[in-house]
């Protein structure tokens, strides 16, 4: 990320770039040092999101060892969080 960045230059939209069927090109990489973000779409297949959506459902049901699952008050959302998730 360019050190000289200001927060008035977050406001330009994020650069994206489909990677479904390769590596992220020269292109991504100098918007991600420019900007400091990109957006990778199709970096993940199905499966691949299936799998880990199965992961996610499976930890939030209570399966996962020191979990918390934190819940809005007004029911309409939740997280997990966990210190040892890595």
């Amino acid at each position: 990320m360019n050190p000289k960045s200001t927060a008035s230059d977050l406001t330009r939209p994020v650069a994206d770039f489909d990677v479904a069927n390769d590596l992220p090109g020269s292109d991504a990489v100098s918007a991600y040092q420019r900007d400091g973000v990109v957006c990778l779409r199709n970096a993940h297949n199905a499966r691949w999101l299936a799998l880990i959506e199965q992961g996610i459902g499976s930890a939030l049901a209570g399966q996962s060892e020191g979990l918390d699952i934190v819940r809005k008050p007004d029911g309409s959302g939740r997280f997990s969080f966990s210190s040892q998730a890595w």
